[in-house]
């Protein structure tokens, strides 16, 4: 497999080539021209049930291609887009298979998917069609020295009203995702990678140069970037929601290279044969693994069980090193799932993705069994899981009680000091507001909550 690929069988990575054969085909099959078409299927399936279908209603004629792609990544319930995916593979005659889930897309909320600004924006839509059919062409390699007419393109696209960067550059994932990045994964992954404060790009030109210096830095495919700072990110967000687990990769750490290199984490005592994923909940995989292998012994069966049904991604995962209380620490980036051929073995194996982030020194962490949750040592974990990240506990959207987190003590400085709540219902009031981005005060008249 090339170095910048990653392995879509594994199911966080299965959307790729849904979403990569789609932009063949629209490009191949002549979709440019045939917009109508696209936007009578549209109106005619009604979106498959999707809440916003008023706005492809609106429609005429015209799409353009970046249009297409969001109505598939848009903040709605799986089902409704799953659907979608059925719809697409009849209209675009996909051959992809329709992917696992969609964990880690970019997506945009219903009421701004629409790429071109106004249906009257004709030069719009065809400025996007002109990228898009520029990317889909682009070699890779030709990355670093665009022409000033590839430039131009890419610039007209960007200046199209409503398209902002981030939009943008999502839309550049969508259809060539081992090409390009959304800049919130460029912003992200820099940071990580210089250790310093990373401003969001605000031209082609300095997009395509941060691109280029996070390629030159982290030789990982782009998805797989995109996936460790997104699980990285709702970890930021609120850390206390995330449990953590410590893994011990086989008998005196053998495993700990392995592990690393194929970013996953492996639990089995030579279970095989079943595929922990087709269980719904913890007490039916005990029963099946009881009966099928009554030589397990019930502190087996419970790593077995917690690790395939009660783990879950983005939760922390630490795995020792045999120096002392050295440890790897990462997030699961998958749910459970059954690789059938996993590195050359015949046999299969229950596994979960992994996005290895750190190397530190955690002290008390437990070392018995192959999988248990860290219980005593969790807060210490994840206090020093947000400073490698960047982020002082203290400074964090969850920081302190909200979040389980220990925190040094906060100094907050009010409006007034005639705010009647006490202080640390203030710093409540904070903490929820940093970490919901809401707030709903509720009282009688005349108590201040206009004033606060």
């Amino acid at each position: 497999m090339p170095d910048d690929s990653v392995d879509t069988t594994r199911p966080e990575y299965s959307w790729i080539p849904f979403f990569e054969e789609l932009a063949r085909r629209l490009h191949e099959d002549g979709w440019r021209e045939r917009q109508g078409e696209i936007v009578a299927e549209l109106k005619s399936r009604r979106l498959a049930g999707y809440q916003f279908h008023e706005y492809v209603l609106e429609m005429d004629t015209r799409i353009d291609p970046f249009s297409v792609y969001a109505l598939l990544c848009t903040n709605v319930r799986w089902d409704q887009r799953s659907r979608l995916f059925v719809a697409y593979k009849e209209v675009f005659g996909i051959d992809s298979g329709i992917p696992n889930e969609l964990p880690t897309v970019p997506i945009l909320f219903q009421k701004i998917f629409y790429f071109a600004g106004h249906l009257d924006y004709t030069d719009d839509i065809e400025a996007h069609w002109d990228l898009f059919e520029t990317v889909v062409t682009l070699d890779n390699n030709a990355m670093a020295d665009l022409s000033q007419v590839t430039l131009d393109c890419f610039k007209r696209s960007l200046e199209v009203n409503l398209v902002q960067m981030s939009k943008w550059s999502m839309a550049l994932f969508w259809i060539r995702p081992h090409v390009f990045a959304h800049s919130n994964t460029l912003i992200s992954a820099l940071k990580q990678a210089e250790g310093s404060d990373v401003e969001s790009p605000r031209s082609v030109e300095q997009y395509l140069d941060m691109l280029e210096r996070l390629k030159r830095i982290d030789l990982r495919p782009i998805p797989e970037i995109n996936l460790s700072e997104y699980v990285a990110y709702r970890f930021r967000r609120n850390p206390g929601s995330k449990r953590v687990w410590r893994i011990l990769a086989w008998a005196d750490h053998k495993g700990t290279s392995e592990f690393l290199e194929s970013r996953s984490a492996k639990v089995h005592y030579n279970v095989h044969d079943i595929d922990f994923a087709e269980f719904a909940n913890g007490d039916d995989l005990r029963s099946r693994l009881a009966t099928e292998r009554p030589d397990l012994s019930d502190r087996v069966l419970t790593q077995l069980v917690k690790f395939g049904c009660e783990a879950r991604r983005g939760d922390i995962v630490i795995m020792p090193t045999g120096d002392a209380d050295r440890v790897h620490v990462g997030y699961f980036t998958s749910d459970r799932s059954f690789l059938r051929q996993y590195q050359g073995n015949e046999q299969p194996i229950n596994h979960r993705s992994v996005a290895w982030r750190h190397e530190m020194i955690v002290p008390g962490i437990p070392m018995r069994s192959t999988f248990v949750e860290v219980d005593k040592a969790a807060d210490e974990v994840r206090r020093l899981l947000l400073k490698a990240e960047g982020l002082a506990v203290a400074d964090g959207p969850a920081a302190g009680e909200a979040t389980g987190v220990s925190a040094e003590p906060r100094t907050v400085r009010w409006p007034s000091d005639e705010i009647f709540l006490k202080d640390d219902e203030q710093l409540r009031m904070l903490s929820l507001l940093e970490r919901k981005q809401n707030l709903i005060l509720q009282g009688p008249p005349g108590t201040g909550k206009t004033f606060i």
